[in-house]
């Protein structure tokens, strides 16, 4: 028995996806959730489409996701991902991590600076 899956959970870990090469989701939604533990965090979670597994995200692949999919998460639904498994530096140790990896789609377009909008180019 691998001693990983001794204590399972709602959330993927990169030992769920460590040897099975990159694996491509569809993300099904987007949610803040309270984490599990004494400290009571909440952080961004996304699930896919036919998985039981939700990610909790870092701030890197919540970068990631932001970059590719815009600021706007309720866009996020519907668009593509792959997870792949990596390696990182923790408190001082190498562990593994889960990488996200946006698959390409149509561009986001940036948001416009306040700024720089006239007010005749407010349709209303």
């Amino acid at each position: 028995m691998d001693a990983r899956t001794a204590f399972p959970s709602k959330y993927l870990k990169a030992a769920d996806i460590e040897g099975k090469g990159p694996i491509t989701l569809t993300i099904d939604r987007y949610d803040m959730e309270e984490m599990p533990g004494d400290e009571r965090e909440i952080k961004p979670v996304i699930y896919f489409q036919g998985a039981k597994k939700g990610l909790v995200l870092n701030i890197t692949n919540n970068n990631e996701a932001i970059d590719s999919f815009g600021y706007e998460t309720d866009s996020w639904c519907g668009q593509q991902i792959t997870l792949s498994h990596g390696k990182t530096d923790f408190r001082g140790k190498r562990v593994g991590t889960i990488i996200l990896t946006a698959v390409a789609s149509a561009p986001v377009p940036e948001p416009v600076p306040h700024e720089s909008v006239s007010d005749d180019q407010i349709p209303f």
